[in-house]
């Protein structure tokens, strides 16, 4: 009898970017980007939400947002595919394709085995990935 492994959930989430990064086909840049997938572990295929928040934010001294403005956060649904693309440098990262309505061709979300360095790559935009840690 074969034991199926429970879907896992990660969510990543980049630091507030004081330029902005333009993921989707339409829609403002994104000064912070939230990513949650869901899968089994060792699939080529994950589930999620891509989350692409627009407002301009005043820092504190520590890096925390402080004043935003208030435009609405834009969701949607992703796919993540893993594509058999060999890492040039030999890291034995993941290229996993991202697709999702409005988001822009070619995004891929880039894994460290060691779950280090996380990044979305869109073009010529990197976007650094962390561990959310609910704050």
């Amino acid at each position: 009898m074969t034991t199926l492994s429970r879907p896992q959930k990660f969510t990543l989430e980049s630091l507030y970017l004081p330029i902005p990064a333009s993921l989707g086909e339409d829609g403002p840049p994104a000064h912070g980007v939230k990513l949650g997938l869901t899968g089994r572990a060792g699939s080529s295929n994950l589930v999620g939400t891509l989350q692409l928040d627009p407002n301009a934010c005043t820092l504190n001294s520590f890096g925390d947002r402080e004043m935003c403005t208030k435009i609405a956060i834009r969701s949607t649904s992703v796919t993540a595919t893993l594509m058999p693309v060999p890492d040039p440098k030999g890291l034995h990262r993941s290229y996993y394709m991202l697709q999702g309505e409005h988001l822009a061709p070619l995004t891929a979300l880039i894994v460290d085995p060691q779950h280090q360095r996380h990044y979305l790559k869109c073009n010529d935009t990197i976007v650094a990935l962390f561990p959310d840690d609910g704050a």
